[in-house]
């Protein structure tokens, strides 16, 4: 069996000229690397031998081909090579995958064996849906270095995978043109006589496209051409050619000799405009939307000739720059700097150059094991933007020597100890247990091993307040780590403190995180007879960045004397937080109030990687774990007092020989259930998951108050804190505007940025929030351009590099956005609209915190939507619990609309809820336990906001229509009973003027106005086919007759009929309940006083 250095996986067979080249290119730089590549094919596709093709008779002639593996056999092939290489194309494009597949993701390569990716393309993917994520992700994370082509490829790997991936130039640029030059010297292709052509390569063509061919030919006076079309359908392409000449099925060499003498070319292929850059040519390209327009974006960006670039080929016949001679000087420069860059790129990936934790996609807990082991010092722990530890790595001090990689807990975790340890509960006497934040297991051990002359090293307060490992030897200094500090403690060189009092034959008690127990041992390397170490039960890690703001926003930003977390003043065995400060005062709140407890214990501030850690588990990594006997009042009363209980786990025999030893002067060890310790305990057995608002928490941490902030993460009403925090500065009809600014100050990145259409409030929140400027606006109508305050937006055209652009028109214009893509900028990363294209939203699980760059919200605690469409910004739903059958819901939404649907609430059928209008601010309110059929609900607002709130209790029946426009509003009270095709409407469906005075006279007035209303009281029952209009009043516990036209004010408990509608009868009661005698029970006595 032959033995191979480097085995190369891709579409290197198809039907594509420029896919054949790419991958050829790719195999001839790893060749001039000194490596024996080899060809994979395709798994249960015998290419080789299978009907010979263009592609194929070149790959016979070039390449090392392997045999033809079924896919379950493809594991055979880590036999043959120890490297593979993915890339490049659009294997990663997920629109594509039923011609790639996991395959295309080195699933079958062994963990040991390198995985690479270079240069693979996600098309023009620019997010990934959950199923593609799901089946690929875990294929990724095993890679050991990526890169990607394009570069807005690497922003969606992060955002979507979590994935870290470089942007590398295609391979076909890897060697030059000379690898091509001198394959034209095989071709047979027979050019004009002239030696001067224009080349069309069209991989689609069609009318509009040969007539553009012809108009360069004629605009640059050449008669010849040759043409060319792709590999596949190529009956359908030659018609497309409108009966002129086309080369069909000939060969990669001579569209190469094509491309060499060639005076111009036309392609619509992305690589066929790479080769026109190889060669020299200057050339016009067509962005092929079947195929991908992002990608020529991204090249041709990359050369500063996205001018070169027609998204709209009739702009061929007015765009003069297309025939300017290509400073090829220039573009050669950057050819070659993109070539090394790629080159070092894939020879430091194949010898795995310089892979280290930092570049491993670890989910790093802070254990800090590599900072330790790292032999040159080139790794330093540093706090990231949420404030946790991870490692960064000087390169230049780095020798690559992998041993970061072979110490790290989470990529090589090790279980040495018994999966089930021996449990006991412990008591302390009562005056160390008082001292202690549980039972006193710590301080047991601890006075122990000083007692013996040793050291301990745990975990202590900084002067302010961030946590670090100390080493102490003397027990008047225990109570510098006695007491929770659930924040991440800081190693620095303590590991390497704790190696030399090992080597010097000192006793030492390490005590901390399960991580940290993982990392030091990860650090040693052996067993130390003198080391004793014991991991505490782990709810997870916050940072010192989190309680910094929570010390800022919670504890008034005073000076802290002392901080204790989990003391037993005044609350007894319980956790909550007490704060003396250095002015005599003092904070003390216990965990169900405190919102840092809140935070944390809901796993909403920790570290991402707690939720994963693989050391919080059973086998534990300590000698002993230790933490609260959490229920141990329900499996062994007589261990509980209130003032605290240990659990302790041995897990080994040295454990066990320290407990023996230590627990002598202890009250109470008494032997227990393991099952019993998990019940109280998780962490003993598996990490916390995170909340689904922990990312949200870090986002927003800076934005809002930590109260806001986690009453809004807890309680699924992140939204509304927002609104409240907005609220102090800008008035509601402004939010909208505040999100347009925020997304713009997040994306401008530098740019200038520039208004089409301008708002002067937008301006002024654009500066007084994020401190920016608007440079200027844009239009497109010339008797407003001044050249100076407002420009052509024109002028914009391929200056995305430059400018960021706000659209502030209020209605959505799709021909807005056509032109701005047209002119090279994207949605979000370079321009933002202020009505934009509809964002529609299916089937959508609230479990998931919903947040888009428009402001927009979902939140709720698992209800599935059936349909959202967002079409502006500021719209916030909320699902509360238990919300039945919500996937008949359909919300289709403007801008500034709040959409409320409490706990309990059923839709049996069908309901669409539209909220129009972009000033005001809108909402719906649909109270606890309401039920609707199906039903209409219309909200147009006006500057004064339009609202529709409906109390608890209520049902509705078919056919029903809620109309709030105008700035109108409807106000429905409790346990009211709507029966079917009953319409209100508060607010007309258009609008009257009068002639005189030219106002508007039927939207609602400033001021608390009862005609701009609509009230119905609690307990009101409203009869088939009423309508209700505003200026009604309807009180309490009243009966509206069957077609009915109500607009007046009823008073409580009467019977109302007509049309208009009158008092037929007053002093009534009524009662759901279809046939009953007893007026009370059934009416209830609530109901009969409120008659008048």
């Amino acid at each position: 069996m032959n033995k191979y250095d480097v085995g190369i996986v891709g579409w290197w067979y198809n039907l594509n000229y420029g896919g054949v080249l790419t991958y050829y290119s790719l195999y001839k730089c790893i060749e001039k690397m000194g490596l024996n590549p080899l060809m994979i094919q395709r798994s249960s596709s015998d290419i080789i031998n299978a009907t010979e093709t263009v592609p194929i008779r070149f790959s016979k002639k070039h390449y090392n081909i392997s045999e033809s593996y079924p896919y379950d056999k493809m594991v055979e092939l880590n036999k043959i090579c120890d490297k593979f290489i993915v890339g490049s194309d659009q294997l990663w494009n997920p629109n594509l995958m039923k011609y790639s597949g996991k395959q295309y993701f080195l699933s079958f390569v062994d963990k040991k064996n390198k995985k690479v990716s270079y240069a693979t393309s996600l098309g023009d993917t620019m997010n990934c849906d959950s199923e593609f994520i799901k089946k690929y992700k875990v294929y990724l994370d095993r890679f050991d270095s990526i890169s990607v082509r394009e570069n807005y490829a690497v922003d969606v790997l992060k955002e979507y995978m979590n994935v870290n991936a470089d942007c590398v130039c295609d391979p076909i640029f890897l060697n030059g043109v000379g690898i091509f030059d001198e394959l034209t010297s095989d071709s047979v292709l027979k050019l004009p006589e002239s030696n001067n052509y224009v080349l069309n390569f069209l991989l689609d063509p069609n009318e509009q496209k040969i007539n553009g061919c012809r108009f360069v030919r004629e605009k640059l006076g050449i008669e010849e051409k040759i043409n060319f079309t792709n590999l596949q359908n190529v009956e359908n392409n030659v018609r497309g050619f409108m009966g002129e000449d086309v080369q069909v099925n000939a060969e990669i060499e001579d569209l190469l000799k094509a491309y060499k003498n060639a005076s111009f070319i036309v392609t619509d292929s992305f690589h066929g405009t790479c080769l026109a850059l190889l060669f020299n040519k200057p050339f016009v390209s067509f962005a092929n939307k079947k195929r991908g327009e992002k990608r020529f974006i991204s090249l041709l960006e990359g050369y500063g000739l996205d001018d070169r670039l027609l998204f709209n080929i009739d702009n061929v016949y007015n765009t003069e720059s297309l025939f300017t001679p290509i400073d090829y000087e220039r573009i050669n420069n950057i050819i070659d700097e993109k070539r090394k860059v790629g080159a070092v790129w894939l020879e430091n990936a194949l010898d795995i150059k310089y892979k280290t934790v930092a570049n491993s996609n670890i989910l790093c807990t802070g254990c800090s094991a590599c900072q330790a082991i790292c032999p040159t010092k080139a790794i330093k722990m540093q706090k990231n933007d949420e404030g946790f530890l991870v490692p960064v790595v000087d390169y230049d001090k780095c020798k690559n020597c992998g041993l970061c990689l072979k110490k790290c807990i989470v990529k090589n975790p090790t279980y040495d100890n018994k999966s089930t340890p021996n449990c006991y509960s412990l008591m302390a006497d009562t005056e160390l247990r008082m001292k202690s934040s549980s039972g006193g297991a710590f301080s047991v051990f601890a006075e122990y091993i000083i007692d013996q002359g040793g050291f301990v090293c745990g975990a202590a307060y900084t002067e302010k307040f961030e946590v670090k490992h100390i080493i102490i030897n003397k027990k008047e200094e225990l109570s510098k780590l006695r007491g929770s500090k659930y924040m991440q403690s800081e190693i620095g060189n303590i590991y390497f403190e704790i190696k030399k009092l090992l080597e010097n034959n000192e006793l030492v008690l390490f005590t901390g995180m399960p991580c940290q127990i993982a990392g030091i041992q990860a650090y040693l390397g052996k067993k130390y007879n003198n080391l004793y170490t014991v991991d505490l039960l782990c709810h997870g890690m916050t940072s010192s960045t989190v309680f910094e703001k929570y010390r800022k926003d919670v504890l008034a930003n005073k000076e802290i004397e002392r901080l204790e977390f989990k003391a037993k003043e005044p609350w007894g065995w319980h956790a909550g937080v007490n704060a003396y400060f250095k002015d005599g005062s003092k904070y003390s709140q216990p965990l169900e109030k405190d919102p840092f407890f809140i935070a944390y214990l809901r796993s909403i501030s920790k570290n991402t990687a707690c939720g994963e850690c693989p050391s919080s588990s059973l086998p534990r990594q300590g000698d002993i774990t230790i933490g609260d006997f959490w229920g141990i009042h329900k499996c062994d009363p007589e261990m509980f007092d209130n003032k605290g209980t240990s659990v302790v786990l041995v897990n080994n025999e040295k454990g066990q020989q320290l407990f023996e030893l230590a627990h002598k002067n202890t009250v109470k060890v008494k032997e227990e259930k393991l099952s019993d310790a998990i019940k109280g305990n998780q962490p003993i057995k598996r990490p916390f998951k995170m909340h689904k608002y922990r990312d949200a928490f870090f986002k927003h941490m800076n934005e809002i108050s930590f109260e806001r902030l986690t009453d809004g993460c807890k309680n699924n009403t992140l939204a509304e804190k927002q609104m409240e925090q907005l609220r102090q500065v800008l008035s509601e009809n402004e939010f909208y505007l505040y999100y347009l600014a925020k997304t713009t100050a997040e994306n401008a990145n530098g740019r200038k940025i520039v208004t089409w259409t301008s708002i002067p409030i937008f301006d002024k929140i654009l500066r007084e929030s994020f401190n920016l400027d608007v440079a200027f606006s844009v239009a497109e109508n010339p008797n407003i351009i001044n050249g100076t305050s407002i420009k052509d937006i024109k002028s914009l055209n391929g200056c995305k590099q430059e400018y960021y652009i706000v659209l502030i028109h209020p209605v959505y214009a799709a021909n807005r956005y056509q032109m701005l893509e047209e002119m090279g900028y994207l949605p979000i990363e370079d321009f933002i609209c202020r009505s934009p294209r509809p964002i529609v939203i299916e089937n959508y699980d609230t479990r998931v915190h919903y947040e888009d760059e428009y402001g927009n919200t979902i939140e709720g605690f698992g209800s599935i939507i059936g349909k959202v469409i967002f079409r502006g910004c500021n719209n916030h739903i909320y699902i509360g619990e238990n919300v039945r059958r919500c996937e008949n819901l359909t919300l289709d939404l403007v801008a500034n609309s709040y959409i409320k649907i409490e706990d309990e609430c059923v839709f049996n059928d069908k309901v669409l809820v539209e909220v129009k209008g972009i000033l005001g601010h809108s909402k719906l309110i649909v109270g606890n336990a309401c039920r609707l059929s199906n039903g209409f609900f219309r909200i147009y607002n006006n500057r004064l906001g339009s609202y529709v709130e409906i109390g608890k209790e209520c049902t509705f029946e078919r056919n029903l229509e809620i109309h709030a426009n105008s700035g109108k509003k409807i106000i429905i009270g409790d346990d009211c009973m709507i029966s079917h095709d009953v319409e209100f409407w508060a607010g007309d469906g258009h609008s009257i003027f009068d002639v005189v005075t030219g106002e508007n006279i039927n939207a609602a007035r400033d001021g608390n106005n009862n005609n701009d209303k609509i009230v119905i009281g609690n307990h009101v029952w409203i009869a088939k086919g009423s309508f209700i209009m505003h200026g009604t009043n309807i009180g309490t516990g009243s009966v509206i007759g069957a077609r009915s036209v109500v607009k007046k004010q009823f008073p409580n408990n009467c019977s109302i009929a007509g049309n208009p509608a009158k008092v037929v009868r007053r002093d009534i009661a009524w009662a759901r309940e279809q046939v009953a005698s007893d007026m009370y029970k059934a009416c209830g006595e609530e109901n009969i006083q409120m008659t008048e």
